[in-house]
C-alpha cells in the first residue's frame, strides 16, 4: 500500500472533514467520508426495497398496506432484506422475488 509523503500530512491536518485530496494517485480522505459512503450504500439498499415493493404492488402480489408493514418492520432495525421479510409474513413467495430480480437485468 502506498504511503503518503510526510510533507503532505500537515496539509491534511489543515483540511476540513468535507475536503479530500488526491496526491500521486493516492486519495486522502478523512474518516467521516467513510460514514458518508456507508450512508449512501444503505440508502441505495433502501431504494432497492422500495422498488421491490412498488413492483409487488404493480404485479398484484402485495397491496400498499403490506408494503407499509414490511417497511415498518425494517424501520425498527430488522436487517433482513425487504423480500425476506415479506416472504416470512406470507405476503409473497420466493418466486415473486426471483421474478423481480430477473426483471432488473
Amino acid at each position: 500500500m502506498p504511503v503518503a509523503d510526510a510533507s503532505v500530512l500537515p496539509e491534511i491536518a489543515r483540511r476540513s472533514p468535507e475536503q479530500e485530496s488526491f496526491r500521486g494517485g493516492i486519495c486522502l480522505r478523512p474518516v467521516s467520508s467513510l460514514s458518508i459512503l456507508l450512508r449512501a450504500v444503505l440508502q441505495e439498499r433502501n431504494a432497492m426495497a422500495e422498488r421491490l415493493g412498488d413492483y409487488m404492488i404493480r404485479i398484484g402480489a402485495m397491496n400498499q398496506s403490506q408494503v407499509d408493514e414490511v417497511a415498518r418492520i425494517k424501520a425498527t432495525g430488522d436487517r433482513r432484506h425487504f423480500g425476506d421479510i415479506a416472504i416470512s409474513l406470507g405476503f409473497i413467495k420466493a418466486t415473486d422475488v426471483e421474478a423481480f430480480l430477473a426483471s432488473q437485468k
